[in-house]
């Protein structure tokens, strides 16, 4: 009885599984694009690897609640030359001067990042097969907070970790 209702009502009990209204913020008109990734949900559980050190991490943790947005750039397999190609279209738009990036959040010239946005890029190639410094520098802007390599599951954690 107690593991069904918690199977049932566990993503609520989690956090996971709260829904938010549609609003300014989470505008669903878009979300056809990013079908597995519901606009207005928590993103679930995934474990990456993080590209400048090779260590994995768990895609929440990287999202703390620190009063900023977080946007995730999806850029897909950037060993493909079409996605790299779109992956840089990309950064040439967000690094405009009338970018939301640019209007909302710049930190003062110099400094690396934004005052109320955090941009993680993940990507979904395998690190054997690409350079991360591959990916558009206005992706990567900080080693720290840069490019992630999405893995499927933790055997594949382990596998890359003795690799390395």
């Amino acid at each position: 009885m107690v593991t069904r209702a918690f199977q049932t009502f566990g993503g609520f009990t989690s956090g996971i599984g709260i829904h938010y209204a549609p609003s300014t913020i989470t505008d669903a008109t878009y979300q056809s694009l990013a079908p597995g990734l519901p606009i207005g949900e928590r993103i679930i559980p995934q474990t990456i690897i993080r590209a400048a050190d090779s260590r994995p991490y768990e895609l929440q943790d990287l999202c703390p609640a620190d009063m900023k947005f977080k946007i995730l750039l999806f850029v897909g397999d950037i060993a493909d030359p079409a996605q790299a190609e779109r992956a840089q279209k990309l950064a040439e738009a967000l690094g405009k001067p009338e970018s939301f990036l640019s209007k909302y959040g710049r930190t003062k010239p110099g400094m690396v990042g934004w005052k109320v946005f955090d941009l993680l890029t993940v990507c979904a190639t395998r690190k054997e097969v690409v350079n991360y410094l591959e990916v558009p520098a206005f992706l990567r802007p900080h080693w720290t907070r840069s490019v992630f390599f999405f893995v499927q599951t933790l055997r594949d954690v382990k596998l890359r970790l003795t690799i390395w």
